[in-house]
């Protein structure tokens, strides 16, 4: 047994322990080969230079049109499921007003007709106690 402890790398490449001067394996920066170095001047030339063309812009705003268009027409089917819905829930509601009111009259005539029936029975007592009363007297 040795008791000496070997010391590892540190975890990061970015902070290194004291000891360590090497770069970790596998961190290094990959270089451009002298021959990809042309490939690349050529990509980037190729889309500092790119061009567009009538075709495109009349394309381009052929596509814009039709998307405002879609976009309308959904907007104006939005609108007319709208007043449909809104005018279904006012003739809803309507109904159940005039139901309500329906139902209240009917409430209100056979109030009446209470009133009317123990008025009459009203009058017909006092009819009758007037003509025992006046029966009585002569």
């Amino acid at each position: 047994m040795s008791c000496v402890k070997e010391e590892t790398r540190s975890v990061s490449p970015h902070c290194p322990k004291p000891n360590e001067s090497e770069e970790p394996l596998g961190t290094a920066m990959e270089e451009t080969l002298p021959g990809n170095s042309a490939a690349s001047v050529k990509a980037e030339n190729a889309v500092s230079e790119v061009v567009i063309t009538k075709e495109m812009e009349e394309e381009e705003m052929q596509l814009v049109e039709k998307g405002e268009k879609k976009e309308e027409e959904i907007m104006k089917k939005a609108r007319e499921a709208q007043r449909k819905e809104t005018h279904d829930i006012r003739f809803k509601r309507l109904q159940h007003l005039l139901e309500k009111s329906n139902i209240y009259s009917k409430f209100l005539l056979t109030k009446m007709e209470q009133q009317q029936q123990e008025e009459m029975l009203k009058k017909e007592k006092l009819e009758k106690s007037i003509g025992r009363k006046a029966g009585r007297g002569m």
